[in-house]
């Protein structure tokens, strides 16, 4: 396979997601529910500094890549939300927001398993072995786990900061996060429902696999190119990934064995005439 930038990036991200979530879980713990947050700030401010940093660098480069290759406007929308909770937390030095930004930036460190996951189904042309898909369903939970937590602590957050913010004057901060974090919280909610669809996690043989089947019996060559060609990543996550994961080869196996129909089973010797085309592809190219 050609190189990627775009799922390279993807395996970066996760394994730095990975790496920084020891290290981020203590001083999230730290700053949001210490008793005296001005300590804990003086403590963990460097720390946390640094991922803010990083995090703030990765979306920027991925923001410029897509919009070469593949653009995303709810990616990009929450890019540019996280930017300006950043923005207001800086600008206005209120604690409130300072924690709102830990808590959002601390979460975002979960999402590893799934930038993980998308590299991994590219560079095996979307074929996941049972293993793989074990690992696959894990990184799906625990990132739609996260997120309900995340969602509650959140709501927790802004019902107890109410009272304080509109006796200080603060609404206008409290408006803003509210509808940052609204848009942010979309967005997830989003990447949940698109993971929800990615049938190659949940179910190993789709409906492509058992169309074939029922026309024919494809063999188990035929049968890992059906699977491979019918299961297609989410569009949010690696939209580019799933753009140019189809090469014109596969693209003109796909319209063939869509235009195949249902027909009389094979004999015991013989294969269907869809199951012979896939494996002479299979035979004739490499592959994306």
């Amino acid at each position: 396979q050609r190189f990627d930038p775009i799922v390279a990036f993807n395996a970066l991200v996760g394994l730095i997601y990975l790496l920084q979530l020891p290290a981020y879980t203590a001083t999230a713990l730290h700053v949001l529910f210490s008793c005296r947050f001005d300590q804990a700030v003086r403590e963990w401010w460097t720390l946390a500094a640094v991922m803010w940093a990083i995090h703030g660098t990765l979306y920027v480069v991925d923001t410029v890549m897509r919009l070469e290759r593949s653009f995303n406007r709810m990616l990009v929308a929450h890019h540019l939300a996280w930017f300006a909770t950043t923005a207001i937390t800086f600008a206005t030095r209120d604690i409130f927001s300072a924690k709102l930004n830990v808590l959002l930036d601390y979460f975002a460190t979960f999402e590893f398993g799934l930038f993980l996951l998308l590299a991994y189904s590219k560079w095996h042309a979307r074929v996941l072995s049972p293993r793989a898909r074990l690992l696959a369903v894990a990184a799906v939970v625990l990132y739609d786990a996260t997120r309900v937590v995340q969602t509650a602590l959140l709501v927790f957050y802004f019902t107890a900061a109410f009272p304080r913010m509109r006796e200080y004057g603060h609404l206008w901060i409290y408006a803003a996060q509210l509808l940052l974090c609204v848009l942010l919280t979309a967005a997830q909610v989003y990447t949940m429902l698109e993971y929800a669809r990615w049938t190659n996690i949940w179910s190993p043989k789709n409906h492509l696999h058992e169309h074939l089947s029922v026309s024919g019996g494809c063999g188990e060559e035929a049968a890992e190119v059906c699977e491979r060609t019918s299961s297609k990543p989410p569009r949010d996550a690696d939209a580019a990934s799933t753009a140019s994961a189809t090469s014109p080869q596969d693209s003109a196996l796909e319209s063939a064995v869509a235009s195949v129909e249902p027909g009389p089973p094979a004999s015991a010797r013989g294969i269907s005439a869809a199951a012979q085309l896939v494996m002479a592809h299979e035979e004739g190219s490499p592959g994306p």
